[in-house]
């Protein structure tokens, strides 16, 4: 009989536990619409984003969550002033919140949904746009410049992308319900044409492998015709690449005082085969720049 007696004490205790435990969620949950709006912005001013977005009437895609971890600052004394009940489903709530040095009235809207009370209109926005490139960053994550993008309320890093390549940097405050524009001024980074030459060398080897004509688009001429009737083979030999200088002025690329040296086969006027080597230092290839996401595009005219 005694083994019977312990389990029955076990499974008591079992039940008595979770009794507490199903007690204390009820009365910690957020029940009210005052008490849904402070826990609300209680969750931002703490850096909870999971919390906050849970708090919404329509559970936000998870890269917001993502920016707000990344955000810049938190709003703090987030303070709600009064409560206005529409209807039994409807209620406004009126809060002071800082950020950014200032104090700020924001109004939240709030829902009476199946699972509770629930902030409707909880997302800020910023729009971004940038004198260089396509993109930019907002709390680290890649967007499209000038399109809104919804963010939880909090001060965020607005950066030129790719940012390793680009420098430039806004703060956006994006409050509950409200739209924020910035512009970030971007400009060439250190790293800009360290990277643009890494890319030139590369497009440099691929016009110098052998070949049965003179490759297009990679500024070699080769005054082959004064010596051949009819060309049938390149070798070339780099001895030096083209030097990069990017233009931000009018997002263009120029390579300099390349040296390459090239050696042609084919047969000459009489009919004979003849094989003929020139040499230039002032191999020279320009282009287009431009930022497209977080790479630099560079396309050669």
């Amino acid at each position: 009989m005694r083994p019977r007696a312990v389990m029955g004490i076990a499974v008591g205790t079992v039940l008595a536990v979770t009794a507490i435990v199903i007690t204390a969620w009820l009365f910690t949950r957020p029940s009210g619409p005052d008490a849904v709006a402070d826990a609300f912005l209680s969750a931002l001013a703490a850096g909870k984003g999971d919390d906050a977005a849970a708090l919404l009437a329509d559970p936000p895609p998870e890269a917001i969550v993502e920016r707000f971890a990344d955000a810049a600052a938190y709003i703090s004394d987030p303070d709600v002033r009064s409560i206005d009940a529409a209807s039994d489903d409807a209620a406004t709530a009126v809060a002071d919140i800082a950020l950014g040095g200032t104090t700020t009235r924001v109004t939240l809207a709030l829902v009476r949904t199946p699972v509770g009370w629930r902030v409707q209109d909880g997302l800020g926005s910023v729009t971004a746009g940038t004198t260089l490139g396509d993109s930019i960053r907002i709390g680290g994550v890649l967007a499209r410049a000038g399109d809104a993008v919804p963010v939880l309320p909090a001060a965020y890093d607005v950066e030129a992308a790719p940012g390793d390549l680009l420098v430039g940097r806004e703060e956006a405050l994006a409050l509950p319900g409200a739209e924020v524009e910035v512009t970030v001024r971007a400009a060439l980074g250190p790293d800009a044409e360290t990277r643009a030459q890494e890319g030139v060398d590369a497009y440099s080897d691929d016009c110098a492998r052998p070949a049965d004509a003179v490759p297009e688009r990679c500024g070699i001429r080769i005054p082959w015709a004064a010596d051949l009737a009819t060309l049938t083979a390149v070798d070339f030999r780099i001895e030096a690449h083209p030097v990069v200088e990017l233009s931000e002025e009018d997002l263009s690329f120029t390579a300099t005082d390349g040296v390459l040296v090239a050696t042609v086969t084919g047969v000459t006027r009489t009919g004979d085969e003849g094989s003929f080597t020139y040499r230039t230092d002032t191999w020279t290839l320009r282009g287009d720049l431009s930022f497209r996401g977080d790479r630099m595009v560079l396309a050669v005219r």
